[in-house]
């Protein structure tokens, strides 16, 4: 069973910023969900435009990290790992603010290729710390206002 972590409370403000440098630090790249059927405000295609220098790939797919939609396709697009692009998520001032019709949706963060380290359902306000190896004391050491709750699978 791997050890896993719930977010029970939205991390905002310096909550979320401390969990975006955490995740950085661990991880090697994030991604960003623009669902087919949602349309969307100026602002996201800013913040894709803004992001497009850091862009890895751009897949089309039914399913990504903890979601899965049934009869609805979505763009998921992963980006790099650089301080310019963990700024720009420090915009959106919270995890769940990746929501439509503001931003693309559900922020997830992946340690080495496919391995997802953060996971997250904006809509749901739902959201997992997936790592293997982190431990309470390593997430508050990093994050100490972070609201969390371990559970095993």
């Amino acid at each position: 069973m791997n050890p896993k972590f719930e977010i029970v409370a939205e991390p905002k403000g310096q909550t979320y910023i401390d969990l975006l440098n955490f995740a950085a630090s661990n991880c090697e790249s994030f991604s960003l969900v623009w669902r087919d059927q949602l349309t969307f405000e100026h602002s996201a295609y800013e913040i894709k435009h803004a992001l497009k220098p850091f862009l890895v790939s751009n897949i089309r797919t039914n399913k990504w990290p903890r979601q899965e939609l049934l009869g609805h396709e979505a763009i998921v697009q992963r980006y790099r790992i650089e301080d310019g692009s963990v700024n720009l998520l420090h915009a959106a001032g919270g995890l769940y603010s990746w929501l439509h019709p503001r931003l693309p949706e559900d922020l997830a963060f992946y340690a080495s290729g496919d391995i997802v380290w953060l996971a997250s359902i904006s809509h749901e306000h739902e959201a997992w710390l997936l790592a293997e190896s982190l431990r309470p004391a390593e997430i508050y050491a990093y994050v100490p206002q972070l609201k969390i709750k371990e559970y095993k699978e």
